[in-house]
């Protein structure tokens, strides 16, 4: 880990993840952010997320005038890279109520989602890799091939 921390955003569809609004808001914060919204491999995709230290999945909370915005599999997938991952989650209670607390840093609005970027970028090192460590285990114990087999037993009740 080096300081300043390496954000980074590899949409996959810039206006579904908003990133016009994401590095926007990093302006804002007088912070930088690695965007790059080339498709590439899988593979490659996830070298060039294990190159940074908190990943940006999504910010778009009214998408074609409609509320939007709820982490997909990019957020698990860097997750479980070992990334603090900050994204939206518009049905977190309903996630919650399914699946447990959740680690991820949400962002509600814009101010909501400076704030957290800015607080992240001061965080002392030991913090970030405690966060980072705590988005893994989220990612393997919530959502892994294992973690989403064994709740499927139990729904099936197997």
């Amino acid at each position: 880990i080096r300081k300043p921390y390496v954000f980074a955003h590899y949409p996959s569809n810039v206006k579904v993840k908003g990133s016009h609004e994401i590095l926007k808001m990093f302006a804002k914060a007088h912070l930088s952010i690695s965007i790059n919204s080339q498709i590439i491999d899988h593979g490659l995709s996830w070298q060039r997320m294990r190159n940074c230290d908190i990943y940006v999945e999504l910010f778009k909370p009214i998408l074609e005038g409609r509320p939007y915005g709820s982490f997909g599999t990019t957020a698990a997938e860097a997750a479980a890279l070992g990334k603090i991952v900050v994204t939206q989650n518009l049905n977190a209670g309903l996630y919650e109520r399914t699946y447990g607390d959740c680690p991820l840093i949400l962002a509600k609005d814009e101010e909501d989602f400076v704030q957290k970027i800015k607080w992240l970028n001061a965080l002392p090192e030991k913090e970030i890799i405690n966060l980072q460590q705590a988005h893994r285990d989220w990612a393997v114990n919530k959502h892994s091939f294992k973690a989403t087999g064994e709740r499927l037993k139990t729904i099936l009740e197997l």
